[in-house]
């Protein structure tokens, strides 16, 4: 367990929908909207960077305390995307485009192998096949994957 693997603290929006928000803090919707996605800080949260800040130190003890080994890592859907940021590097515009064109799906697998050069490369992104039989039908309860 690391605490730097918790999703993003959204502060004075947490549990809140977009509506929510506009509704409730039209101001800091307004900023949102005027400073990006990316550096927002929400009041009391944490913006995109600041993950990716407390990503960054993790991924640098990752690789200096489990050189060339396997690690399995669970996270939420910002943690993926800011992995693919990192890790690939994407751009800011590349991983703002990839947050609008993805939602990341409940229990899905994203990966990283490392090359012969030791450089790591995508193995997957939002990955959900294991979650269903032959048949095409979910396994387990039966529940929407998807968790909607």
């Amino acid at each position: 367990r690391d605490e730097r693997l918790r999703d993003r603290d959204l502060g004075v929006f947490d549990g809140l929908t977009p509506h929510g928000v506009r509704v409730r803090h039209p101001d800091e919707h307004e900023r949102r909207d005027r400073l990006g996605k990316f550096y927002f800080r929400p009041p009391g949260g944490e913006a995109w960077t600041d993950v990716a800040l407390r990503l960054r130190g993790f991924l640098a003890d990752l690789r200096r305390d489990h050189a060339g080994r396997r690690v399995l890592l669970f996270g939420h859907d910002v943690l993926v995307f800011l992995l693919r940021y990192l890790l690939e590097g994407l751009t800011e515009r590349e991983l703002m485009a990839l947050a609008r064109r993805h939602v990341i799906a409940n229990c899905s697998i994203t990966g990283w192998f490392a090359d012969d050069s030791g450089q790591l490369r995508s193995d997957g992104f939002n990955e959900v096949g294991h979650l269903y039989g032959r048949d095409g039908q979910p396994i387990g309860d039966g529940a929407d994957p998807y968790g909607v």
